[in-house]
């Protein structure tokens, strides 16, 4: 069962990375005049041909060297201020994440056209980073840039902090990578609920790091890293960050005969309670990751969906396990014989020695591998 949970993260993979049968939103190129030419046929629309697109949302392209040649990658980013855009961390080249670090030609910003209100597709350079927080291990994946101000009156976004519910529905408007051509993003809408109850993350409050998102509409891709996710009055309370790999993750479930409701698109949210301020860098360290007293252990959290469903007399023989579409740990009795892999007895074990606040350095290295 061990085997299952460790093959549960290594499934979360950042949108940086290709996914599954979506186009990979990376390219490579030899030489420097090839790149320069991928960026100059840059291009953003809007994919909501009925209710438009906010003007505040953006494509992110940025480059990076290698060895061989150049990396050519894209993101989402939402613009929070005339002169400010947050994205994530993993959207910033190695090479300047730090806070002042100038991003001019390296990050260039594009706006879709806004034939409502008369705006075209604007290009706009990178100036500075604001602040990223560097600490991949205990700190979020966030990013504020400093941009060239926008020619067009862009509405600006309300932020509410700590604002994730548990099953709340919310939405991010996402910059998708076009499957044929490269060039192309679309900006799409998706909706997704939040969920504080799952096997990645375990029973936390509004304060977590992350937050599991899920839904038949949530299908978050490469390219859809930096997206701001919004509550139902349009305030924005997290950046999205991570998606997982759904075949995957089915056929994990499925090997290890661990049975789930039913499965739909996922990805991983990261709360923005850590921007105290937007326009200038904070301390590395970050309040909101701290360990909260009010949090209960991955054993307690356990312990109390047997208390909750009245299961503590039974044996952990006979506690049925199984899996809901947002991952939640679902457990029952049964005088019906199980399949071994099925048992709680079994999935406690393994569920403890990954998930108990004791190993999250484990855990944090797992994940950094896919950052």
């Amino acid at each position: 069962m061990n085997k299952l949970l460790i093959l549960l993260v290594i499934i979360t993979v950042s949108c940086g990375k290709k996914v599954e049968n979506k186009v990979d939103n990376s390219r490579y190129f030899e030489t420097v005049e090839k790149l320069y030419k991928a960026i100059s046929n840059s291009s953003v629309i809007c994919g909501e041909s009925i209710s438009g697109c906010p003007d505040n949302v953006a494509k992110l392209s940025f480059w990076v060297k290698e060895s061989e040649g150049y990396q050519l990658a894209v993101c989402s980013g939402t613009l929070i201020d005339q002169n400010y855009i947050i994205t994530n961390r993993h959207c910033i080249p190695d090479n300047i994440q730090v806070n002042g670090a100038s991003c001019n030609k390296q990050i260039i910003i594009q706006f879709p056209d806004d034939v409502k209100n008369h705006k075209q597709m604007e290009t706009l350079n990178c100036k500075n980073v604001v602040q990223v927080f560097k600490n991949k291990n205990t700190e979020p994946d966030l990013a504020v840039l400093r941009i060239e101000k926008s020619k067009y009156a862009r509405q600006s976004v309300t932020i509410n902090k700590f604002a994730f519910v548990h099953s709340q529905k919310n939405y991010a408007y996402t910059m998708n990578p076009n499957r044929y051509d490269r060039d192309l993003g679309i900006i799409k809408r998706k909706d997704c609920k939040v969920s504080l109850d799952n096997l990645l993350y375990g029973k936390s409050n509004n304060f977590a790091r992350s937050a599991l998102l899920y839904g038949s509409n949530c299908n978050v891709i490469g390219g859809n890293s930096g997206s701001g996710l919004f509550d139902q009055n349009n305030n924005l309370i997290g950046v999205i960050n991570m998606t997982i790999l759904n075949n995957n993750l089915k056929n994990t479930l499925k090997r290890n005969s661990i049975p789930v409701e039913r499965l739909t698109h996922m990805g991983i949210a990261v709360n923005i309670g850590c921007l105290n301020n937007l326009y200038r860098a904070e301390k590395s360290d970050c309040n909101s990751l701290r360990s909260n007293s009010l949090n209960p252990t991955f054993q307690d959290y356990l312990n109390q969906k047997v208390l909750d469903l009245d299961l503590q007399d039974f044996s952990e023989n006979k506690i049925e396990f199984s899996l809901s579409e947002s991952l939640d740990i679902k457990l029952k009795y049964s005088d019906d014989y199980i399949a071994y892999e099925k048992r709680f007895s079994i999935a406690k074990p393994g569920l403890l020695s990954l998930f108990d606040k004791s190993s999250r350095r484990a855990r944090a290295k797992i994940l950094k591998i896919f950052k």
